[in-house]
């Protein structure tokens, strides 16, 4: 006999499975598993890699943008508006910096 089931892992989603009952319909058998913290860990682990890469090329993005406003606003005579947009793409050149190290080490840490 062959049934299908659901169960939980630990973590935020469940995985079904079918699996062979030769001793018949009634037995007594744990089908509960828990995570183990090194998983629970690289899962973490692979997500913030995901994110970080993504922070990375949205701050890649903005940082175009400012400067591509800042040689627009250049020409229409607002100094203290480009060298604004001068100082915020050069923190966001920094933040990424940033994010680049994490991204380093969390690729260090997936399989």
């Amino acid at each position: 006999m062959t049934h299908e089931h659901e169960h939980s892992h630990g973590h935020d989603h469940s995985h079904s499975h079918e699996h062979s009952h030769e001793q018949g319909p009634e037995h007594a058998h744990e089908h509960e598993r828990s995570s183990t913290p090194a998983g629970d860990a690289l899962m973490d682990c692979g997500l913030s890699a995901v994110l970080v890469n993504n922070w990375i090329d949205h701050n890649d993005g903005h940082r175009r943008t400012y400067l591509e406003w800042r040689d627009k606003l250049a020409a229409a005579g607002l100094p203290v508006t480009v060298s604004a947009l001068e100082k915020v793409a050069e923190l966001t050149d920094r933040m990424t910096a940033e994010l680049r190290a994490a991204a380093a080490e969390l690729g260090e840490r997936l399989p």
